[in-house]
């Protein structure tokens, strides 16, 4: 009986080896072929240049920076900016004599034009003639273009840093305000040619969306009135002098005004609440 347990259970195990060599045969070699997938993992985690992994960012180079700078407007600082982009255009149109332009060879507009060819000399570009705000804004005047081709042609251009802005032509989204740069040059014009009288901000009622003005008792019988504006998208500081006191030029009050939330007049961001100096304080 013990014999044949015994023949038995030799049978039942070279049956079952049989059974099992196939299965046995073949996990050694998945075994093998899974070991250089796990080195390959393995690899690819500690490849310095992983697929899924973000490639540590090459140092910029000096024209990949100057690429970036100049994929912005240029802004040009200082208070007369827009007068005297403004006179120079009019002067360049004949609507006022070549005399009321700065006579300073080194103003702002010289230095900005020479900077803009500077800069494309080191990104190995050639030196061609470098526009200007003025030279685009009369050219497309006397050709006779509509002021939706002049808001597409500056803005392009200003794009690309090809040319320099005043800083209060800068709206609240990042572009250039070529309807108060218009709306000046048809002002300056009308008051040039005498058909129109200077705008007092005394005159000027300011209203509409953003507008908050405020009365504050100071004593019996008298208030004192408060003027705020919300930005709004598409503002820029000359629109909102225009709004309060129906003169760009006044635009460096409310920048003064805003010092604390404003570091440069072309800062604007939607939303910002801004302090209006009354009429009475300019």
């Amino acid at each position: 009986m013990t014999r044949a347990l015994g023949i038995y259970f030799c049978i039942s195990l070279a049956m079952l080896s049989v059974i099992l060599g196939f299965p046995f045969k073949v996990l050694p070699d998945r075994q093998a072929s899974a070991v250089p997938v796990a080195a390959a993992v393995s690899k690819s985690a500690n490849d310095p240049v992983p697929v899924l992994v973000a490639e540590p960012a090459a140092p910029a180079s000096a024209a990949a920076a100057l690429t970036a700078v100049l994929a912005k407007p240029v802004v040009r600082g200082g208070a007369a900016g827009l007068d005297e982009a403004t006179t120079a255009i009019l002067s360049d149109l004949s609507v006022l004599p070549a005399a009321a332009q700065s006579a300073d060879p080194s103003g702002l507009r010289e230095m900005s034009s020479s900077a803009l060819t500077a800069l494309r000399a080191l990104r190995g570009q050639p030196e061609v003639a470098v526009p200007t705000l003025e030279t685009l804004v009369s050219k497309a005047l006397r050709e006779g273009q509509t002021d939706a081709y002049i808001n597409t042609l500056v803005n392009e251009a200003a794009g690309k840093g090809e040319i320099s802005v005043p800083s209060a032509l800068i709206t609240s989204d990042g572009r250039v305000d070529t309807a108060v740069l218009l709306s000046n040059l048809v002002t300056k014009a009308q008051v040039a040619a005498g058909t129109l009288a200077e705008t007092r901000p005394q005159d000027v009622v300011a209203g509409g969306a953003g507008v908050e003005v405020r009365m504050v008792q100071k004593a019996i019988g008298s208030a004192e009135s408060y003027q705020f504006y919300t930005v709004l998208a598409g503002d820029s500081l000359g629109s909102i002098a225009l709004k309060f006191y129906g003169n760009v030029s006044y635009y460096p009050a409310i920048f003064n005004a805003n010092r604390a939330l404003l570091s440069s007049p072309d800062k604007l961001k939607v939303g910002q609440r801004l302090v209006v100096p009354s009429p009475d304080q300019l």
